[in-house]
């Protein structure tokens, strides 16, 4: 059985590369969608919603009564603070998988990097291969993994990579 693995900017280019492969006779439980998001940085992101929104460049007042902008992070544990993203607590690591049983039914799950790096490892791909595909799910891409044994290799990478190249 062979694995391919290609990224899509979006998710809805990756269905219709997974609809294209199901139309070639590719069963539904071959293919899996794995959407990403990248993470963001808060510096530089509107806050705000109760009494307005602030920009990154608003003035901020600071206890010792300095005027700083938003954006400007308060300290950090090592590091220049200024080259550092600043995170939230919605910064989770987690992607959604979504499969189909075989008679087409829709299941999504939640997949945090270890069972994705596992799930990647027992397809058959290579750790360099692996850590490509997470670093395109922060980047915010979605992949589609696929096992094919019902149509060729050949014909099924064929499929997938004219849809990437048309994305």
């Amino acid at each position: 059985m062979t694995t391919l693995l290609r990224a899509y900017p979006s998710e809805a280019t990756a269905r219709q590369a997974i609809d294209e492969l199901r139309g070639a006779g590719l069963p539904p439980q071959g293919a899996q969608l794995i959407t990403g998001r990248s993470l963001h940085d808060l510096r530089f992101e509107p806050v705000g919603e109760f009494l307005g929104r602030a920009e990154p460049e608003d003035p901020v007042r600071t206890f010792g009564n300095t005027t700083l902008q938003r954006w400007h992070p308060p300290g950090t544990f090592c590091g220049d603070p200024d080259r550092q993203r600043a995170g939230s607590f919605g910064d989770v690591d987690a992607h959604v998988m979504v499969q189909h049983d075989p008679s087409g039914h829709e299941h999504a799950r939640i997949a945090g990097e270890r069972d994705l790096a596992a799930l990647l490892a027992a397809m058959g791909l290579d750790h360099e291969s692996a850590e490509r595909a997470l670093a395109q799910l922060h980047a915010g891409l979605s992949l589609v993994l696929v096992q094919v044994a019902e149509m060729g290799p050949g014909e099924a990478a064929a499929r997938l990579g004219g849809l990437a190249r048309m994305a």
